[in-house]
């Protein structure tokens, strides 16, 4: 019987990642995968819940553990919620690679080789910490966010839930960044940021993205 069974919401690269640090972490144990969505089935991106709703029913039993691999956040909270809705817990996966000084990780996140997350960091369920990038001492992640390679947040940040931080972005200390909001890539947070809004620049500023 195989030790270690999973469920990987995603087939593409950050799927195929996520599942090179799980072997890696698993230390001569077996290890089984299933991957059952990928985001390019959809148009856009975006999946409808009456298409996860179907694609739930294939997947292996609910004592398999879930993770989800898909890059964008409102989709991430999407599939949690049908994954959780047929029964599923969530692994949480953190390298050995990382630098982990907090023990506030939520239930199916995932953090990166090189990631370094600060004591009193709070992270939300459902977070990817992608390699390289620094949360702050007593920062907060919400649920369902993306961090992505190399960003830097300073300490006592508030995110919220379904943020998308680009590559390469970064946010000074004390600053709150609302729920579904976009930092765009290489982008640098000096105030904070409304809820829903995409900021661009250095310092970041509110500005219109297509199809938002």
């Amino acid at each position: 019987m195989t030790d270690l069974q999973y469920v990987l919401a995603g087939d593409g690269g950050l799927a195929r990642e996520i599942e090179r640090i799980m072997r890696s972490e698993a230390e001569g144990r077996g290890l089984e995968m299933f991957h059952y969505v990928a985001e390019h089935q959809s148009t856009e991106n975006h999946l409808a819940c009456s298409e996860l709703a179907e694609l739930v029913k294939r997947c292996p039993p609910p004592d398999w553990k879930a993770i989800i691999a898909i890059g964008l956040p409102d989709i991430r909270a999407k599939v949690f919620g049908e994954l959780r809705g047929a029964g599923y817990s969530f692994a949480t996966i953190i390298s050995h690679y990382a630098v982990v000084e907090t023990d506030d990780v939520g239930e199916g996140s995932v953090v990166f080789p090189g990631a370094c997350l600060a004591i009193g960091a709070r992270i939300g369920c459902d977070v990817v910490i992608n390699y390289n990038a620094v949360i702050g001492h007593d920062t907060l992640i919400g649920a369902h966010s993306v961090i992505s390679p190399g960003v830097n947040l300073g300490g006592w940040v508030v995110g919220g839930e379904r943020v998308m931080y680009g590559i390469g972005s970064s946010c000074v200390e004390k600053k709150r960044i609302g729920d579904g909001a976009v930092v765009t890539a290489g982008s640098s947070v000096w105030r904070d940021v409304p809820a829903g809004a995409a900021v661009v620049g250095v310092p970041a500023m509110v500005r219109p993205l297509p199809g938002r």
